[in-house]
């Protein structure tokens, strides 16, 4: 697949729906800039035993430790829970329920299907400490990213650890060093600040740790299909050097498209409240193309700090967005006068983009709730009623498809309807629905 993404339709549910017997790759070759991954692992039954390498595990054997030196085939079909960790400093700082990228060995071919997975810190990691092999081509499909209320101060039932300290909170995905994932068909889950982070769910961020990963780089990740809830903020794309001042390899060849978001909080989850925040430091960002997202947040749409040259290649069509009115809704995060979303702040959406920007596309949107002054071809409304949305109140979407008459919950038709050369703005959400069924 090439250019933006054809007409949607909802992914293949089964588990070995892009590996056939053999370990035969089905995922074709790109989606937009992305490209897929290049192997997999088909995990029926009728395709045991592996032939990868076997490991036999004496009677009294320790299995922990065979473990542990071994590259774990797939996760598939698990119910990981209970995770945490207290400590602001020392080794319990993060609890993640699956990860990897940690090795001087190559890593290829991950395979992480059907599973809950709870844990306080990230549900989902890959780098985050000294390598120098860079883990790829990983599927990620059709899995629950959850940690429970219980453990945010002041809610309801709010119990903290055996120690009187809350659980250290991070993010639902994140990525810091790796090469062609696929991220399909995932329900993610309750995430907020407070921490040594802002409550995001997804971040896209290589990373070269501590100065000991300079091959760490995260490129050819496509993020479809999922639906994100009750967070602090959604997307961070970031590329910056470490507390060093180490540089990563690379980042940049990103495809998100059909991403449902919504109930995002702001300060009351210590977070952003906004749609995506996005960092080019060292090396800079490239070719990211976001297309048919409907998000409802309370903060920005996007928040942008780059001090260097313009970044290329940037792509944000024919999506449906419900932002915050206190500020405006592209705006610069912070890096001073050098940035250049500062430069241009004063003058509005269009010229941060141009100043930001060597090559982009911003069209096709619908934008509800922002009285801000948008390029040519940006629709808005005043909210989602206006907009014919279906049914979004304060921020929660119980239905968020766009209304082609009025009717029942259909105060009128919405503008964005089959506004995308045929589609309807906004993420495809009968396609959504039917990939996530079931992971609940």
């Amino acid at each position: 697949m090439t250019g933006l993404p054809a007409r949607a339709a909802a992914p293949p549910t089964s588990e070995n729906a892009y590996c056939g017997k053999g370990d035969v790759v089905q995922f074709g070759a790109k989606d937009g800039p992305a490209e897929l991954p290049k192997t997999c692992y088909y995990t029926a039954v009728d395709g045991t035993p592996s032939p990868g390498k076997q490991i036999h595990v004496a009677a009294n054997a320790n299995l922990a430790t065979v473990l542990d030196g071994a590259h774990v085939i797939a996760i598939i079909n698990s119910y990981i829970h209970g995770l945490n960790c207290i400590a602001r400093k020392g080794k319990c700082t993060d609890a993640t329920a699956v990860g990897g990228g940690h090795s001087t060995e190559p890593l290829y071919t991950f395979k992480i299907y059907n599973n809950f997975l709870e844990s306080s810190g990230e549900n989902i990691l890959f780098g985050g400490s000294a390598a120098s092999a860079v883990s790829t081509d990983i599927e990620i499909r059709r899995n629950h990213l959850f940690r429970p209320m219980l453990w945010k101060e002041g809610e309801p039932g709010y119990t903290p650890s055996p120690a009187g300290t809350p659980y250290i909170v991070k993010n639902n995905f994140e990525l810091k060093s790796a090469i062609r994932v696929l991220f399909e068909a995932n329900l993610l889950e309750n995430s907020w600040g407070g921490f040594s982070q802002n409550g995001f769910s997804i971040l896209l961020s290589p990373r070269n740790q501590s100065a000991q990963c300079p091959v760490c780089r995260v490129t050819d990740v496509t993020v479809r299909f999922n639906r994100v809830r009750n967070v602090a903020a959604v997307f961070q794309i970031s590329d910056s050097p470490s507390k060093e001042g180490a540089a990563a390899a690379d980042g940049g060849r990103y495809s998100i498209h059909d991403i449902i978001a919504d109930n995002v909080h702001g300060k009351d989850y210590k977070g952003h409240g906004g749609f995506m925040l996005f960092v080019s430091w060292q090396p800079p960002v490239h070719d990211v193309q976001i297309d048919h997202v409907t998000a409802f947040v309370p903060g920005v749409l996007l928040a942008i700090l780059n001090p260097n040259a313009k970044l290329e290649n940037f792509t944000l069509t024919n999506s449906v967005f419900s932002v915050g009115d206190d500020r405006q809704p592209v705006v610069s995060a912070g890096g001073g006068p050098d940035s250049c979303a500062s430069r241009a702040q004063k003058l509005g959406a269009e010229a941060i983009l141009k100043e930001c920007f060597s090559s982009y596309k911003f069209d096709k949107n619908l934008i509800i709730g922002s009285h801000a002054t948008w390029p040519a071809g940006i629709l808005t409304a005043s909210s989602p009623e206006e907009a014919g949305i279906h049914d979004v109140k304060s921020g929660m979407s119980k239905d968020p498809r766009l209304c082609h008459e009025k009717g029942p919950n259909c105060p009128k038709k919405s503008p964005g309807a089959g506004a995308a050369d045929g589609r309807d703005l906004g993420a495809d959400v009968d396609a959504v629905e039917a990939a996530i069924a079931g992971v609940e």
